[in-house]
């Protein structure tokens, strides 16, 4: 436990020095872009800039820039393999360019600033750089915002409103340094402008903000080779120590990790099962590249489970999101020390769709909860003398009600069954609140589907849209059924066939929903009418029942304030 709390606190640092950082190169950026409008534009944002970073966040700005190199060579020493995805290694490689650039930047400005009383103003910077320095600026912007862009995009991508917003932040992250670059172009070029025009007010401006002669700062570039040589042979020493490891490692015998079809993989003890996968060159899902932050490389542990470490507090964080069973882990997280079987939960190439989705194992869970069935009446009539564009058109707009009203419930759209649907309630919050969350929805779904018929009036003519719905209550099975694309959470069980035959008999009960006395019952509220009991095919017994003529007529109970 004590190794995983280490691992857990340094990609805790990693990452929140990495954000730091990443927010330091973006004001900056800015800054830059502001050469677009003039000089001195650089210099007024410059002295907001300077206000902000050089208080006592300078303090932390350093401790990240020192932190975040540390700890991300050191998880990367963590690692049994080096197999990453071409993405990773993008980053790995940008980060390591990063000490080559940035050294000499930071020392012949901030050290130089601290040391020398430097004013190591725009003109002052923009004057070192011009011309011949600008291709190393550039590149120095390039490979630190392409690091940290890369950083933030495994981040981001694991929250649910990512894909969404991931155009608008590419375009962003484009044109941020699209801009920066030009912006410092045209100050340069203002400046070099100025001091042609002006010789007198270059050297008036480099004496009044003290710029050191070039004998003055000669004993930066002796420091900056001093830490280059010593970050880049630290490096090579750990990857030597990498290699000892290996040796050392190998002489305690290896692990053996079963996975799917009888394929055995041995590796050295200290390896996660997903750096197993990768050594063995498997498929297996991992949204977020091994760091623990989702469950899409999920395994159920089978065979010397009980030998297993207990999970880490973020491991069981995880877990608990998605409800996992005792026997499921994350293959990232996980370490045998003892042969081990594991299936992978999650396909390969559907990892980005399970990334905070509640696990419900295949093999199904047992759950109380409540279906609804809504189904649209006539719809055969109406779509008869319709073009096939027009019949689509009008169940888009259909499915489309239904599905935003059911999951502003709190439900879930189950399926679209021809012109139906089916959803569940009571998934994670239990039956109580499933029972209130379908009335709402049954009630919603009337208004809407209302106003939808005026709405499209002139299209439907004499006729109005209108709908049958089934609601009840009761045990099911709920798991994920399906295979490939076609895969989904689904609930098997009595509930479900008793609220379909619930949505079948609104039409010879007259009625636009009929419910069952149950789902009163749960959901703590008096029904608008007696319950009378209903004959249904295949049950024994007759079911209680609740014909509702009209859903409005539902306001007469306290569901507003259920």
């Amino acid at each position: 436990m004590g190794a995983d709390k280490r691992r857990i606190g340094l990609a805790t640092l990693r990452l929140w020095s990495g954000a730091f950082l990443f927010l330091f190169a973006t004001t900056h950026l800015l800054n830059h872009a502001l050469g677009l409008v003039s000089l001195d534009a650089m210099e007024a944002g410059r002295a907001v800039f300077v206000a902000f970073w050089r208080s006592p966040v300078e303090l932390v700005l350093l401790a990240a820039l020192l932190l975040h190199p540390a700890v991300a060579i050191v998880r990367l020493f963590q690692r049994r393999t080096l197999r990453l995805p071409p993405l990773d290694w993008l980053q790995v490689g940008l980060g390591l360019l990063i000490p080559y650039y940035l050294t000499i930047h930071v020392l012949g400005t901030g050290v130089l600033h601290q040391v020398q009383g430097l004013d190591d103003s725009y003109a002052y910077l923009l004057n070192l750089i011009w011309p011949g320095g600008m291709q190393r600026q550039t590149e120095l912007m390039l490979v630190v915002w392409g690091h940290g862009c890369i950083g933030m995009y495994h981040r981001l991508k694991l929250e649910p409103w990512f894909r969404g917003a991931a155009p608008l932040l590419l375009t962003l992250a484009v044109l941020l340094p699209t801009l920066a670059f030009f912006g410092m172009l045209n100050g340069a070029r203002e400046l070099a402008a100025r001091a042609a025009s002006d010789p007198a007010w270059i050297a008036a401006l480099a004496a009044a903000e003290n710029w050191p002669e070039p004998a003055e700062r000669a004993w930066i570039y002796v420091l900056e080779s001093r830490l280059l040589l010593l970050f880049y042979g630290t490096i090579a020493l750990l990857f030597l120590l990498r290699l000892a490891r290996q040796a050392i490692v190998a002489r305690t015998g290896p692990v053996a990790i079963e996975f799917p079809g009888n394929l055995l993989v041995r590796v050295p003890r200290g390896t996660s099962v997903l750096e197993a996968a990768e050594l063995a060159r498997l498929p297996h899902a991992s949204v977020c590249g091994g760091r623990g932050r989702c469950s899409t490389c999920r395994v159920r542990v089978g065979r010397g489970s009980d030998h297993l470490p207990p999970p880490s507090a973020q491991e069981e964080r995880v877990l608990r999101r998605i409800q996992a069973r005792p026997d499921v882990r994350l293959a990232c997280q996980l370490r045998p020390t003892h042969a081990l079987q594991v299936t992978p939960l999650v396909a390969a190439g559907h990892a980005a769709e399970e990334v905070s989705r509640p696990m419900f194992p295949r093999h199904g869970v047992e759950r109380e909860l409540v279906v609804l069935f809504a189904d649209l009446r006539g719809f055969t009539m109406l779509a008869e003398h319709r073009l096939p564009y027009d019949v689509v058109f009008l169940l888009n707009r259909w499915f489309a009600l239904s599905g935003q009203t059911i999951e502003q419930a709190g439900g879930r759209v189950d399926k679209f069954i021809g012109d139906g649907v089916m959803a569940l309630f009571g998934l994670d919050h239990g039956p109580e609140e499933g029972a209130r969350s379908a009335l709402k929805a049954a009630q919603a779904m009337a208004a809407g589907l209302s106003q939808l018929s005026h709405e499209m009036r002139g299209e439907l003519g004499q006729a109005t849209l209108r709908m049958g719905v089934g609601i009840h209550a009761g045990s099911a099975i709920v798991g994920q059924l399906g295979w490939g694309h076609a895969a989904g959470l689904t609930a098997i069980g009595d509930v479900v066939n008793v609220a379909s035959r619930l949505e079948t008999a609104c039409k010879e009960l007259s009625a636009e929903a009929v419910i069952s006395a149950e789902v009163f019952r749960l959901a703590g509220l008096e029904p608008p009418s007696a319950p009378v009991p209903l004959e249904l095919r295949g049950r024994r017994r007759s079911l209680p029942v609740v014909a509702v003529p009209r859903l409005a007529e539902l306001r007469q109970t306290d569901l507003a304030s259920a």
